[in-house]
């Protein structure tokens, strides 16, 4: 079934998000998960709609700062990655709701002790800093 406010992108082996992205300006879910993404686009950061964002299992090495742009964001997966901090502007996320983090190397100390985020509940899988 086809939802025009729901992208699937996962598992496609994709490097790069293009930046016109941000010409899906009603999209609520957009799941780019297990592919080979090193960065996204900050225009990413300008879908004012977006409510979930599922980026785990790729190979991100920072977030841009414009993140904080996604003021509707309730659920965030970044688990499985290489960041080793998330960017202050997280703080301006005031609807999210799920954090997920872990499965990265450096992430762990930071970001489970992130108190920017009121009212999150973040999920960290800290076996793997020991």
């Amino acid at each position: 079934m086809y939802h025009p406010q729901h992208r699937d992108l996962s598992e496609n082996a994709l490097e790069s998000l293009p930046s016109s992205i941000s010409n899906l300006t009603n999209l609520t879910r957009l799941d780019v998960h297990s592919n080979k993404l090193t960065s996204i686009p900050a225009s990413l950061c300008t879908l004012g709609a977006l409510q979930r964002l599922s980026l785990h299992s790729n190979e991100l090495t920072t977030l841009p700062d414009a993140i904080g742009g996604l003021t509707q964001l309730e659920w965030l997966s970044l688990n499985s990655n290489h960041l080793q901090a998330l960017p202050d502007s997280m703080g301006d996320l005031a609807h999210l709701q799920r954090l997920y983090v872990g499965g990265g190397l450096g992430v762990g100390v930071g970001v489970c002790g992130y108190g920017d985020v009121g009212g999150c509940c973040i999920y960290c899988r800290r076996s793997k800093w020991g």
